[in-house]
C-alpha cells in the first residue's frame, strides 16, 4: 500500500512539474496599454466561452473583476 502511495505522489508532483513547465509556452507579452481587464476579454474571446474571474491585490487594494456579476455552474467554478 505504502508503495502505491508514494507511486501516485510521485506521479502528481512530475505532472503538476510539466504543467508548470508547459504553461510558458501559452504566455503572451501584454501589449503596451493593455489593462488586465482588457487582457481577460481577450483571452475569453480567443477560447470561445465564459470567464468569470475576481482578483485582489492584498498590499494596494486594486481589484479586477471579469463578469463578476454572472453566475456559473458549480462544476465549471475553479479558484486558485
Amino acid at each position: 500500500m505504502m508503495r502505491s502511495s508514494a507511486t501516485a505522489m510521485r506521479g502528481f508532483v512530475f505532472s503538476s512539474l510539466a504543467l508548470l513547465i508547459a504553461s510558458g509556452a501559452f504566455a503572451q507579452s501584454p501589449t503596451p496599454g493593455d489593462t488586465p481587464e482588457k487582457q481577460i476579454a481577450t483571452i475569453e474571446a480567443r477560447l470561445g466561452g465564459r470567464l468569470g474571474v475576481a482578483a485582489l491585490e492584498t498590499g494596494s487594494g486594486r481589484r479586477i473583476e471579469h463578469r463578476s456579476s454572472e453566475r456559473f455552474l458549480m462544476c465549471s467554478t475553479f479558484k486558485f
